[in-house]
C-alpha cells in the first residue's frame, strides 16, 4: 500500500495541470468506499503484473540453461 501511495504522491508533484487530481477527487471525495476498492483495484493489477514479471524471468532462464545444455 505504501508503494501505490508513493507511486500517487510521485503523480501528484509532475502533475502540472491538476488533471489527475481533479479526476482522483472523483473516487476519492464521492464514495470513500470507491475509493478504497478503487486502490486495492490497482495495487492488485500492479502486484499481478510484477508476479507475471517474475515468473516470465524465471521461465526463461529455466528455459535458456536448458537450452545451453544441450548444445
Amino acid at each position: 500500500m505504501e508503494i501505490l501511495s508513493a507511486i500517487l504522491d510521485l503523480f501528484y508533484v509532475l502533475d502540472s495541470k491538476s488533471v489527475l487530481n481533479k479526476n482522483w477527487k472523483i473516487f476519492v471525495d464521492s464514495d470513500s468506499y470507491i475509493g478504497t476498492r478503487f486502490i486495492a483495484f490497482i495495487s492488485v493489477l500492479i502486484l499481478i503484473v510484477f508476479y507475471l514479471g517474475i515468473l516470465a524471468v524465471i521461465v526463461f532462464l529455466i528455459y535458456s540453461y536448458f537450452a545451453k545444455k544441450e548444445v
